[in-house]
């Protein structure tokens, strides 16, 4: 790990560790780019290290956050729990009322000409190559293609 980059990596464990976070539906997901650095690309990541928020399928928010920036990444997360969980439940709110997507669709093999494509405002379609990459991955190998 870069030098400058472990420091920011105890405070993001620090933040996964964090009691508040304890009972929300929160998934955290850490992604290497080897062997991965086409798929990376591929959702919109253009800076090292980058966090994406996602809810119900759709990406919420993505931005590099460094380790000046965790103060922000604390607040952005607040106020993604704030928009996005029903605190008295611990769910996710209702995707239809908070403006989410309700689906994700995923591409077969009909449409090769890009690996990402915007089928309708906040819905991504992913490719069978993109979705064989997404397998490889420790967390999303036991999904099924709906999840």
């Amino acid at each position: 790990m870069v030098p400058c980059l472990q420091g920011f990596g105890a405070k993001i464990n620090g933040i996964v560790k964090d009691a508040k976070y304890k009972d929300i539906p929160i998934v955290w997901a850490d992604l290497t780019i080897q062997n991965n650095k086409e798929y990376v690309k591929s959702i919109g990541v253009l800076a090292l290290p980058t966090i994406q928020f996602h809810v119900q399928g759709g990406k919420v928010d993505t931005f590099p956050c460094g380790p000046s920036k965790v103060p922000i990444l604390k607040r952005k997360l607040t106020q993604l729990v704030d928009d996005y969980v029903d605190l008295s439940t611990m769910t996710v709110k209702d995707p239809t009322v908070v403006g989410l997507p309700t689906q994700v669709d995923v591409l077969t093999d009909q449409d090769k000409s890009s690996p990402v494509k915007k089928k309708a405002e906040g819905m991504v379609v992913i490719s069978s190559q993109q979705r064989k990459m997404m397998r490889k991955m420790p967390y999303l190998s036991s999904l099924t293609d709906a999840e």
